[in-house]
């Protein structure tokens, strides 16, 4: 009975033409150090997180296939887009730390990249969340989501890639700590308008950014800093999880009608 009902099921994803979305974070230790990072202590599938401490400490988690891309094919994304419509993506943040440090940061990272459909241009991007400094006077000290977006013509000087047109800095979104256990950062790619548009904790920001042509590819990395950190520090032992999420079942925020996931399932 077990295995008819396990076979009924395949027939019925396969009927639908549905199948669920992934991205792994597959990547080893030694293509993330090539960024001068080490891998998260623990993930599961697209959920990675790691406990806070003292030291000074960059996490990533990426694709071993988005990091060549990165790394080798000046910015080339793994995971092929749809040339049209509407895709979205999300990243959880269930667990960050509850107050700001003593002294010191931590961060959570976004990090996307992606070549466009005739690889003459390229997009690339930051979205952050920031616990906040203490006492530091050039900073801001509450906690909040900013980034920076960059994209469009590039020309290559030496092997680096330098980005012709100029990077757009995000306006800060203020968070309070502690975040409540669904705290999300949506990012919906219209492939339609070329606009990235973005959505912190349930508020739709809208599109931030324009992009020139639409984009052949995408690659994400997860990331975490902590710099600046006492060994009495009041987040220490902390633990700071986060996830990416592609399938269309698991997305959560309202994006425009025939929105669809990355893998071009529609919501």
């Amino acid at each position: 009975m077990k295995k008819l009902t396990i076979a009924i099921l395949t027939g019925l994803m396969s009927a639908s033409g549905w199948s669920a979305c992934s991205y792994n974070l597959d990547a080893n230790s030694s293509q993330i150090s090539n960024l001068g990072a080490v891998p998260f202590t623990n993930r599961l599938e697209q959920t990675v997180s790691e406990n806070v401490t003292s030291a000074k400490n960059m996490y990533m988690a990426a694709s071993s296939g988005g990091l060549n891309g990165y790394l080798m094919n000046n910015g080339t994304g793994d995971k092929i887009l749809p040339s049209s419509g509407i895709l979205a993506f999300e990243v959880e943040i269930p667990k960050f730390i509850l107050s700001k440090p003593t002294n010191g940061e931590v961060e959570v990272d976004i990090m996307l990249f992606s070549k466009d459909s005739v690889n003459q241009g390229v997009l690339s991007g930051l979205i952050y969340l920031h616990s906040g400094y203490n006492n530091v006077s050039v900073y801001s000290e509450n906690a909040r989501v900013g980034g920076f977006l960059g994209g469009g013509s590039y020309t290559m000087n030496n092997g680096q890639m330098i980005i012709n047109n100029p990077s757009v800095t995000l306006p800060f979104t203020g968070a309070a700590l502690p975040l409540n256990s669904n705290y999300r950062v949506g990012i919906y790619l219209n492939q339609n308008s070329k606009q990235l548009g973005l959505i912190v904790n349930g508020v739709n920001k809208g599109y931030v950014f324009n992009y020139e042509k639409s984009l052949l590819n995408l690659g994400v990395i997860l990331g975490l800093t902590t710099a600046r950190l006492t060994t009495t520090d009041n987040v220490l032992n902390q633990e700071v999880k986060l996830s990416l999420i592609t399938d269309k079942n698991e997305l959560q925020f309202t994006y425009p009608t025939g929105t669809k996931d990355i893998c071009g399932n529609t919501i």
